[in-house]
């Protein structure tokens, strides 16, 4: 069984996504001290309704963009793979911080370009009624579900159980329905928005 070090947080981590994060807690400080000097690992391990999830995301430190005088930090993750966690945290005697027991997390990205091409034209057209683009730029040609992942109105629970998903053809299933009604939704504001914006004009209607 697999040991690695563990950072609890509120947030969803999918594979290939860089993170930022700014450092200040003295335990952190330390793993992200020991992740440079030793070339470690270690996991972001999701904090939903104040419990700790069983699927995680390995990560490696990328880069510290800035150490301050007081030490904490603005640093760069990556994530490699999600992971399954097994075990319980346990404290360590010679670290502040703590570790968990995992193994594999078996996830199959296969995927069907139909569905792909699909999620391609109902994403621009949500972007587009939004008048909006995503922060980062979407490789359709290199595309993985994880890409839009954090782009399709999902709350922190639902990002979670959308990265426990283990098959890449049910998670584009997952992003056409979830597009399809925030397209829905979408719609119906607009509709509102010009509803309200009728301010009292004359109506004319067919007999």
């Amino acid at each position: 069984m697999n040991s690695i070090p563990v950072f609890p947080l509120p947030i969803v981590i999918f594979p290939d996504e860089d993170v930022r994060l700014h450092i200040f807690e003295e335990k952190y400080k330390e793993l992200i001290l020991d992740c440079e000097k030793h070339s470690i690992s270690f996991c972001i391990c999701p904090i939903i309704k104040n419990n700790l999830q069983e699927v995680a995301s390995h990560v490696r430190l990328s880069k510290i963009m800035k150490v301050y005088e007081d030490g904490r930090m603005d640093i760069v993750i990556n994530c490699l793979q999600l992971i399954q966690v097994d075990k319980i945290l346990y404290s360590s005697t010679e670290k502040k911080y703590a570790s968990i027991n995992f193994t594999e997390f078996i996830n199959d990205r296969a995927s069907e370009e139909d569905k792909t091409i699909i999620i391609e034209k109902l994403f621009k057209e949500l972007c587009y009624l939004n008048n909006v683009k995503p922060y980062h730029e979407i490789n359709w040609q290199l595309f993985s579900s994880y890409q839009v992942g954090h782009y399709i109105g999902l709350s922190l629970e639902d990002e979670y159980h959308f990265s426990t998903i283990n098959s890449e053809n049910k998670r584009l299933e997952f992003i056409i329905k979830q597009i399809q009604k925030m397209i829905y939704n979408t719609k119906q504001r607009l509709n509102w928005i010009d509803r309200l914006n009728l301010n009292g004009e004359f109506r004319m209607f067919d007999s």
